[in-house]
């Protein structure tokens, strides 16, 4: 039990670190850049990688991906020849881009 409140504490203070560090990170972009065109090219330029990391590394879609992709891995581990997998991440990523891209081009 103190191994998990050790890794909860950990969590949470460098939680707290980068929050804190965020708000330095802000403080500093209106400093040096403020209201400008400058400033709004700077955080153009990263809402897109941004909504990847998102979505992507923090959000719904890993984690509902992972346990289909995985147990489709373990179904087709019994049969070699199975193109299952590779067709299942085409076929995702394909209507990925087919629904979400245009909102995005169009948007920005």
């Amino acid at each position: 039990m103190q191994g998990f409140f050790r890794s909860f504490f950990t969590v949470s203070f460098y939680t707290f670190l980068s929050r804190i560090l965020g708000f330095v990170r802000d403080i500093l972009i209106a400093r040096f850049l403020g209201s400008t065109i400058t400033s709004d090219a700077f955080f153009v330029a990263f809402r897109i990688p941004n909504f990847f990391r998102r979505v992507l590394a923090e959000g719904a879609y890993s984690a509902a991906l992972i346990p289909v992709f995985s147990g489709v891995v373990i179904d087709s581990k019994n049969d070699r020849n199975n193109p299952c997998i590779g067709q299942f991440y085409i076929v995702m990523s394909d209507l990925y881009k087919f629904y979400f891209c245009p909102n995005l081009v169009e948007k920005y």
